[in-house]
Formats: C-alpha cells, structure tokens, sequence
C-alpha cells in the first residue's frame, strides 16, 4: 500500500519509491561521503576530458597549419605555365586513407610532392633528415613510399618509363636545397 513505501533519494536527485523493508537510507554523513565520491568522480572525468580537449586542439592546429603550407605551395604551382598540371590532395594508390599532398604534371616530368609547414629548424645531417632535436627520415621514407606506388600506377597506364621525382617542399622556408637519396628538399 501507498503508507508502506517511502521516497528515498538516488543518484543526481532522482526520486524512488521502495518497500519499507528495504534498508534504512544511510545517515547525512553517509549521504555526504557517497555524494563526495561522486564529485570526485567527476572531477577526474572533467580533467581527462580536459587533457584530450587539450590534445585535439593541438592535433587540429597542426592539421590547419599542415593545410596552410599545403595551400601556400599550390598557390605558387598554380601559377606555373599551363603545361604543368596540379593535382593536389590525391589518395595515395594501395591505401585506403592516406593522401598525397600535390603530384605535379608536366614537360619536366611527374613530382611528388609532400608539404612540411614545420616550425624546427629542418637540416640534413649524416645522410638524415632532422627536424630540431627529433629524427625526421620517416618523412623522407614515406615520400619514396609514395614515389613508388604513383610510378606503379603510371607504369600500369604504360607510362613505364616515367620516373617520379620526390620532393619535400618546406612550406615558409627559402634558401633551403638539399637531397637525401632521390627526395629533393626544398
């Protein structure tokens, strides 16, 4: 019957009816110390979520600056003579995701073209590339990578003798030629 429940308080204020054999509600202090674990709870969610915020931020901004220098050398590609093809942002052949920054095409041959808008300083040292402190060669690796899998396409459309040339375009950064085994920098 409706004297034989009482309203006892659950989580985030919610209200339920429970029979009076049920145990008792705990004391204030109980109440308290149970609602104070939950706060802690949330504290920690709230600073993970914090953290990852944090990090998404920093990933997106170095998207955005990634897209800056992309954008600032297709600029300058574009305005080449109209012999030479810009074809910028293409899936890169054998992956399901993963892209080519520009592949240029023309009388000079077919470029591949990966665009680095990095802030370290960026130097060629004992046959590697650094950028800063931090061994950057797994650039120059996936560059060749990319290389090879758009020759195999253009030797699949019976274009067998055309060779690609990789270059690492430095977004923002003049005076700076280098190579390191066929990848120009630039």
């Amino acid at each position: 019957s409706p004297s034989e429940l009482r309203r006892r308080p659950l989580r985030y204020g919610v209200v339920s009816l429970i029979p009076d054999d049920s145990p008792a509600c705990p004391s204030a202090l109980g109440q308290a110390s149970v609602i104070g674990s939950e706060i802690d709870s949330v504290r920690r969610q709230i600073r993970q979520l914090t953290d990852l915020l944090g990090e998404l931020r920093r990933r997106q901004r170095a998207w955005e600056r990634g897209g800056q220098g992309e954008q600032a050398v297709i600029r300058v590609l574009v305005g080449m003579d109209a012999a030479w093809h810009v074809l910028a942002d293409r899936r890169w052949p054998g992956t399901r995701r993963a892209n080519i920054d520009v592949i240029l095409v023309g009388p000079g041959g077919v470029f591949v073209i990966d665009v680095k808008n990095w802030r370290a300083d960026v130097r060629v040292e004992r046959g590697r590339l650094w950028r800063g402190d931090v061994d950057a060669q797994d650039a120059v690796i996936k560059l060749l990578d990319q290389t090879s899998a758009v020759e195999e396409v253009l030797a699949g459309a019976g274009l067998a003798s055309a060779e690609g040339v990789p270059l690492l375009a430095l977004a923002g950064r003049r005076n700076v030629r280098a190579q390191l085994d066929r990848v120009v920098l630039l």
